[in-house]
């Protein structure tokens, strides 16, 4: 039963850089820690959530939640002003920015954030998680466009993945830089498909340039990670308790669900499994096909020792092993 338990602390992407002591004032204390995560569609985002919104975790290390993830505009809600003038800017927040995932746009909104706060003594981290292109278009797939109750049967007028996936070439790039126009042809194809599997077939204009801008805007994210086994996800979650004081170990037990849920998420678990599985070698190569420009920055940037960040000293090896262990039947969503 145990290992059916453990699945919920899931959805979620690896790899790991860490910001330098050159990114952090030395005169910040950990007074007061804001952490903003940069919560890509079907990378990780959810999980990292359910961990910070935790009870056992909030009873412990007393984490609030600033504004939700849909206030990308964070500064602009009076509440999340209230709550940090209530507090006398000292504690530990965290925010995510998911329904307008643009990269660029979310290092605006944190530049905005620490010229309020970091003068007051706060210390703000910035974290973002990452997909292969694979794994992520059958992840946002499976919950946005399958409705179907095998998870690969597709129902009348509902597109088959091979036909998502044609009908959305380059769709990592479609939500981390798209409200950046000049990127893209058809500038004016407006898409609205944050909670629906509408179609967003524009190309880019050039994958150098979106390599570049995006080279440029992850530059500025203190961890950055990638979410392509629990493994993964397990060294950015410890290092960011590392890095801003909390024990990533202190959830390693499951915690009760009641049946429903439970039913729920093994469902879940079980029709994504299916379909991937029925993902076969030629559909991996297609949809690479289908997301070069993102396919080699995720290659050479997150899957290399660029993307895996510093050496990781052996108590950190141990606390990961130990971790992954724990986690091992975790849903990477």
């Amino acid at each position: 039963m145990q290992s059916l338990l453990l699945f919920l602390l899931v959805p979620v992407c690896t790899g790991l850089r860490i910001a330098s002591r050159s990114q952090i004032s030395e005169s910040q204390s950990d007074d007061c820690v804001i952490v903003a995560h940069l919560h890509l569609r079907k990378c990780g985002g959810t999980t990292v959530r359910r961990l910070f919104s935790h009870p056992d975790f909030v009873a412990k290390y007393a984490w609030q939640q600033l504004g939700s993830y849909c206030d990308y505009r964070m500064l602009k809600n009076t509440n999340v002003m209230k709550l940090l003038k209530d507090a006398d800017f000292k504690g530990k927040f965290w925010h995510e920015q998911h329904c307008n995932p643009d990269i660029g746009d979310f290092n605006l909104q944190v530049d905005e954030l620490r010229a309020l706060v970091e003068p007051k003594g706060c210390r703000v981290v910035t974290t973002a998680l990452f997909r292969s292109p694979v794994e992520q278009a059958v992840s946002e797939y499976f919950d946005f466009c399958s409705h179907s109750t095998s998870s690969v049967e597709h129902q009348p007028g509902e597109a088959s993945f091979h036909e998502w996936a044609t009908r959305n070439p380059e769709n990592m790039f479609h939500w981390m830089l798209g409200k950046q126009e000049e990127m893209w042809q058809w500038q004016n194809h407006r898409v609205s498909r944050f909670e629906t599997c509408e179609v967003d077939d524009r190309k880019l204009n050039s994958c150098e340039s979106a390599r570049k801008t995006l080279d440029s805007a992850v530059s500025q994210i203190g961890i950055v990670g990638r979410v392509d086994s629990v493994e993964d996800f397990v060294r950015f979650w410890v290092r960011l308790g590392d890095t801003v004081g909390f024990d990533p170990l202190q959830l390693a037990l499951p915690f009760t669900l009641d049946s429903q849920r439970m039913l729920d998420m093994l469902s879940k678990n079980a029709g994504h499994a299916v379909l991937k599985e029925n993902v076969t070698s030629s559909g991996y190569a297609y949809v690479t096909s289908r997301n070069p420009c993102y396919s080699k920055w995720y290659e050479e940037k997150m899957k290399t020792s660029h993307g895996s960040g510093i050496a990781l000293s052996r108590e950190l090896d141990k606390r990961v092993i130990t971790l992954s262990s724990l986690w091992k039947d975790m849903v990477l969503e």
